[in-house]
Formats: structure tokens, sequence, C-alpha cells
């Protein structure tokens, strides 16, 4: 996302997304905005990212994503650490069927 179209929230506030959805749609009512991106990480479900989707301040749906420790790779880990204008994101889910 462009910087001028995200923001970026620092304050780490108790939020559990699947348990209550009130502090989200606060969130997006607040700031406008109807794609949330939640980061988390606890020892129940650690190093997760929430994708979720509002539609009139109301929540539409949320799909969570597991990082895996051992094979995540941050961007110091690359040979060039800049991303060249124009790359559109890719998302690859690998593993088995459930």
């Amino acid at each position: 996302m462009r910087q001028t179209h995200a923001k970026r929230f620092h304050k780490k506030n108790p939020i559990h997304p699947f348990e209550d959805t009130s502090s989200l749609t606060f969130f997006s009512e607040k700031n406008d905005c109807s794609l949330i991106l939640f980061g988390s990480s606890n020892k129940k479900r650690p190093h997760t990212i929430t994708f979720c989707r509002t539609f009139d301040y109301k929540m539409l749906d949320m799909l969570e994503f597991s990082l895996d420790g051992e094979t995540f790779r941050s961007i110091s880990q690359f040979k060039t650490r800049k991303i060249p204008v124009g790359t559109r994101p890719l998302m690859v889910f690998a593993g088995t069927a459930l």
C-alpha cells in the first residue's frame, strides 16, 4: 500500500479480532477505511496476520494467517532491499489441504 493510503498504529491495544470485533469496527469508522490488516503474536497464536474487510463499518469477513518462524524471511535477508515500482504483491498458500 502506498503511504498516503495507509496508516500504521503503534500503540499496543488488547484486540482479539475473532472474539470481539467492536474495536476493529471502531478503527474502521474512525479512519474511514474498509480494509484492515492486523498483526499479532501471543502464546496461543504466535505470529499471525488477520485480514479484515468491512462494509458500512460492519465486519464482512476475516482471514487469519499464521507465519512459520522457521521459513519466514525478512526484507533484509533478500539480495535487493528495494522493491521495484510496479511490483504487485503475491501470496503463496503452500501446505496440505484440510
